[in-house]
């Protein structure tokens, strides 16, 4: 832990063990000031990284325990604007592996003439997925999206998304993947496909081995958006990938979390919403449909159907999962204040 005039700084900071700590510091406070005003209850859970793959069986395990009439969700914070973000759900997520086999091992380059090149093959796959435009273009991939409300698209239409100044944030080198006037739905109501990483023959330094791969490897993930899902994704992919000519790309090692949205007309929502505007003050506060990421908030939903909403410590430049991973201090106390709130007024 490293701590100067303004921030924290350690592993974990902002996502998410300084969210816990913000959580359990709020409930000190209302017990030193008389009690809890109402039941809370903590699910705190380790497998998120792993797509939670235990956690929808637990949930249904202990329903009736868990059962609740409101969420807090476990991240959040303050956005490239410096306005305190509030989530009310998050994106679809499903990530598996492509891999494809064309020897028992490599062979001298010089056959590349006569035998087929694996990492030829899989990228070419690959492109029949996606196209030059950015599309994704797995037949019926997009049929089950579900249309917006007109409450979700004034969501859209409010959100401050500054595109530049994310670009300039990351040092991110190329054009926006999509026209300026749809940043912000492509950001949070477009499903996206990214090849998180490919590996095929000699990876070394230099030049290397002028060898022909034997086999190839793609690691693949898509973000869904209501109501698609994660095991219907796979179907249509595995579908696709046979009616473009390619059966033996092998498909394997899926996980995956279905989308999910809270109504933002819901009256304890809007009581989350009112009191974080009158904490951070009106123009401080934006409110997105949902996260861009992906998380198992439809399990918790699908339990008890109580609303969601995230939100937290972070800021822009926490970093999170880097070794230099921070929160500010007013940050973080502030959380604590608005928490603290929002119990007594929940519960009320």
């Amino acid at each position: 832990l490293k701590i100067t005039a303004t921030h924290l700084y350690a592993r974990g900071i902002n996502d998410d063990k300084g969210e816990l700590a913000a959580r359990l510091a709020a409930i000190a406070r209302l017990q030193a000031q008389g009690g809890l005003p109402c039941t809370i209850k903590f699910l705190v859970e380790g497998g998120e990284e792993q797509g939670s793959p235990h956690l929808d069986d637990l949930l249904t395990q202990y329903a009736d325990l868990l059962a609740s009439d409101f969420c807090l969700w476990e991240s959040g914070g303050r956005n490239e604007q410096d306005k305190f973000q509030i989530s009310l759900g998050v994106k679809g997520g499903v990530a598996f592996q492509m891999s494809v086999k064309t020897a028992d091992f490599d062979l001298h380059s010089s056959f590349g003439a006569v035998t087929e090149n694996p990492a030829w093959r899989l990228v070419q796959a690959l492109a029949t997925l996606k196209n030059a435009q950015d599309e994704i273009t797995i037949p019926h991939f997009l049929d089950a999206i579900k249309p917006l409300t007109a409450t979700q698209k004034q969501l859209i239409n409010q959100a401050d998304f500054d595109y530049a100044a994310f670009a300039k944030n990351y040092g991110i080198t190329r054009p926006a993947t999509v026209a300026d006037d749809q940043i912000k739905e492509a950001l949070y109501n477009r499903p996206s496909l990214t090849i998180n990483g490919l590996s095929s023959g000699y990876e070394g330094p230099g030049i290397g081995k002028t060898i022909l791969p034997h086999t190839a490897l793609a690691k693949i993930d898509l973000r869904l958006v209501p109501d698609q899902t994660p095991a219907e994704t796979v179907r249509l992919v595995k579908a696709a990938l046979i009616a473009g000519g390619y059966p033996d790309i092998e498909v394997s090692d899926f996980l995956g979390e279905p989308p999910f949205r809270t109504d933002p007309d819901d009256p304890r929502v809007q009581t989350a919403l009112a009191l974080a505007r009158d904490t951070y003050g009106d123009d401080d506060v934006q409110v997105e449909l949902n996260s861009p990421g992906s998380g198992p908030m439809k399990y918790f939903y699908d339990v008890n159907h109580a609303p969601i909403i995230s939100c937290g410590i972070g800021n822009a430049n926490s970093t999170a999962h880097g070794p230099n991973e921070n929160v500010a201090i007013a940050d973080y106390l502030g959380f604590i204040d608005y928490l603290t709130q929002l119990v007594t007024e929940l519960a009320a």
